[in-house]
């Protein structure tokens, strides 16, 4: 306990362990004899007092009690070196192209307000992980024309995991971990053979138990960093009855008087040890929380948000634009009076599921999954029922085209009114600007405080309307983008590894430890970041079906 500082601070960094109560020892008994003395007897007869007692709880296990964090390991870990070094060595022309791509995106079924490109590729070394989201789903369709073949398998490696990291909904778990653990040992195989100096980085080895902790806590986004900074209101609202002298004990107070209003209210029993019965609060103890809407925001629960009041699918009632009214579909032929046939603007399929016109949809054509775009929707409406349809327009699946390696599609001539309940949900789809050599053009007018002005900024020019590309490094749906694309998947084998471990230790050892991009050093890490150098589709109603 009384070594050398600096050997201990080396071992804790080593080991990866900091204990701040035996830290706290180590460093004040230095200078304190007395405290020194007291270290020596409870080294003698209570040795486990010097540690933090946390450890020693029955109910905790610091290694499956400590899940993998995709935002510092995922987003602020392996997509932000690769990110700060491909787009950083660029040249200007080169990111004035990346700027017009990046503000050219289709954002439609993304989940992204606005791409704001130019900060993103200014500001490259300061962003943060939603930024970093914005450049995963963009990156094969952006970056790649600038990257080399190596580099590439690279980054459609991490696409294809973060697909399943993000994911927030799994139909299937044991599925989901197979294909998991498939990825991500692609996306190792093609680091380490880039450079097997990527084994140095704690991040890359964290990837390799992401898979176990969704086993053992389900979806990662469950465990996520900002699902845990909801808690602030809690604690602002503990440290707000406190007097100040003594503010841990007052928020632990308060923190246990919550945990026994929640465990009464919620109806939890208990056991007396003594006469060895059970009890539990009344019915009308629990009614007054239950029933009482105001005392439930009093202790920050909302039941509203508990339950989903909407039954799907549903009309949003938005005001449907005038450039958008169509004609009544030929395919309403019933034609009875008692019917009610209108065109609406937006239909929520589900929670985070929203279809309007312009949206690409899987339609599911048992036993294929088809894509169709959404021209309009409708509902029809009966004293008994209400049935909402999308007028869609056909599109055909190709094969994987070999530069984005996701699948292609091609628009038809071929139109289907699908009912709702056939919709899997939306997609995004980008046009195949590759094929087609789409320049990046100053003919977009840029808009400074909501006024066009003769300023002009880099667009995409496409040469064609009826090729694209579904985006299956999208991170929403990302089940459904997996369902329609059936892309096929790789398996790492043994011999594979071995030419991987040569030729990255190879490299590694051309190299030697020298570090070039010193801007990509984390102070989470070590500095050890390597050199890096359809047909015609008629689906029927559930009236035909009946």
């Amino acid at each position: 306990m009384t070594d050398n500082i600096s050997r201990f601070r080396d071992q804790s960094t080593l080991l990866g362990i900091k204990d701040s109560i035996n830290t706290r020892f180590v460093e004040e008994s230095r200078t304190n004899d007395i405290l020194n003395q007291k270290m020596k007897l409870l080294d003698l007869n209570y040795p486990t007092r010097l540690y933090n007692p946390f450890l020693q709880l029955e109910g905790f296990d610091g290694v499956h009690d400590c899940p993998v964090e995709i935002l510092h390991v995922i987003l602020l870990g392996v997509v932000k070196y690769l990110a700060r070094d491909d787009i950083g060595k660029l040249k200007e022309k080169q990111k004035s192209i990346l700027i017009g791509r990046l503000d050219s995106l289709n954002r439609t079924s993304l989940n992204i307000d606005s791409v704001k490109a130019a900060y993103l590729i200014k500001h490259i070394k300061s962003l943060v992980g939603r930024h970093f989201k914005i450049i995963l789903q963009a990156a094969p369709f952006v970056l790649f024309e600038s990257l080399s073949p190596d580099r590439k398998a690279i980054w459609l490696a991490l696409c294809k995991v973060c697909t399943f990291a993000f994911q927030t909904r799994i139909t299937s778990l044991s599925d989901y971990l197979k294909e998991l653990k498939i990825h991500i040992q692609r996306l190792l195989y093609h680091m380490i053979k880039s450079n097997a100096q990527w084994v140095n980085k704690p991040k890359l080895h964290m990837l390799l138990h992401l898979a176990e902790c969704i086993e053992w806590m389900g979806s990662a986004s469950l465990f996520s960093t900002e699902k845990f900074e909801s808690y602030n209101g809690v604690l602002r609202q503990a440290c707000v009855h406190s007097n100040r002298l003594s503010p841990g004990r007052d928020v632990a107070v308060t923190f246990n008087n919550y945990s026994t209003l929640k465990f009464l209210l919620s109806g939890g029993v208990i056991y007396n040890e003594q006469t060895g019965r059970t009890s539990t609060a009344s019915r009308n103890v629990r009614a007054a929380f239950s029933d009482n809407p105001q005392l439930q925001r009093s202790m920050g629960y909302d039941s509203r948000t508990a339950q989903d009041i909407h039954s799907y699918p549903v009309d949003l009632n938005t005001r449907l634009p005038k450039s958008d009214k169509q004609g009544i579909p030929l395919q309403f032929t019933d034609g009875g009076t008692h019917l009610c046939i209108r065109q609406v603007a937006q239909i929520k399929l589900s929670k985070h599921n929203l279809i309007q016109k312009g949206v690409y949809v899987v339609v599911d054509r048992a036993p294929k999954f088809l894509v169709g775009l959404v021209e309009s929707l409708w509902v029809k409406s009966s004293l008994a029922r209400r049935d909402y349809y999308a007028l869609v327009r056909g599109f055909e699946a190709g094969d994987v085209d070999p530069h984005y390696q996701m699948r292609q599609v091609k628009q038809t001539v071929h139109h289907a009114l699908v009912h709702t309940k056939y919709l899997r949900g939306s997609i995004n789809v980008q046009h195949n600007c590759l094929r087609f050599n789409c320049p990046v053009v100053n003919s977009r007018r840029a808009r400074i405080e909501r006024q066009d002005t003769s300023i002009c900024t880099p667009k995409v020019q496409h040469k064609d309307d009826d090729h694209f590309i579904i985006n299956s490094a999208s991170l929403s749906n990302s089940e459904v983008h997996r369902l329609v694309a059936a892309l096929p998947m790789e398996a790492t084998t043994p011999q594979e590894w071995t030419e991987c471990v040569r030729a990255g230790y190879g490299f590694w050892a051309k190299t030697g430890d020298t570090f070039n991009e010193v801007d990509l050093s984390d102070p989470e890490d070590t500095d050890d970041t390597p050199n890096l150098a359809p047909h015609d589709t008629t689906i029927h109603s559930p009236d035909d079906t009946a």
